[in-house]
């Protein structure tokens, strides 16, 4: 069984219900991927207010606010979420041609459970499948825009049915990294997000 990991440790969704409901939409999606994959497998979701320990077949996803990017804390290169139509990003790290580590993150610009769940299975399709903006060549919640009524495809099922036993490492350094932002930001250091 595969777990797919849900973190936010900036706290940017905040509401109990909004947190079920994100939980909800996405494990509806991951049932009918775990349903189509051979043999059929259970895959669950879940959020964690500590860092999780994924192994190489589990997915991790972080929310987070729009003035914060710990994804591109991780890959080196300075991303502002306010300044990107994506409200998602994926990176990987690759030594002699393969994928060493994944980290995939969802910008919290609206509260629309639904959304932010399709979103976060957009990035986690970038994240499983390794593939950048090839990715948006596909249909439903593959394309390079997901909107509210971007729906789930039968493609996107099967890519990702398909490709849940690839090992990729996930990164679970961004949970110190926000844990370190949210004392400066709940301190009210202005520049809590730098």
């Amino acid at each position: 069984m595969s777990t797919v990991f849900l973190l936010d440790p900036l706290v940017c969704l905040g509401k109990p219900d909004l947190y079920l409901k994100v939980n909800q939409q996405l494990q509806g999606y991951f049932d009918r991927v775990g349903r189509a994959m051979r043999p059929a497998e259970k895959i669950l979701v879940a959020w964690i207010p500590a860092a999780p320990t994924p192994t190489p077949l589990d997915l991790l996803v972080y929310f987070t606010p729009v003035e914060y990017s710990v994804v591109s804390r991780f890959f080196g290169k300075p991303v502002d979420p306010l300044a990107v139509s994506h409200w998602g990003y994926t990176q990987f790290q690759t030594a002699n041609g393969r994928v060493t580590v994944a980290a995939s993150e969802v910008y919290a610009k609206s509260l629309e459970p639904d959304l932010l769940a399709k979103l976060a299975f957009h990035e986690l399709m970038h994240n499983k499948l390794v593939t950048g903006n090839g990715l948006h060549t596909r249909n439903g919640l593959a394309q390079a825009t997901v909107g509210p009524n971007t729906d789930l495809s039968a493609e996107n099922i099967a890519d990702l049915a398909a490709a849940m036993h690839n090992p990729v490492p996930q990164w679970t350094g961004g949970v110190d990294l926000l844990l370190s932002a949210r004392r400066l930001r709940d301190a009210g250091d202005p520049l809590w997000y730098l």
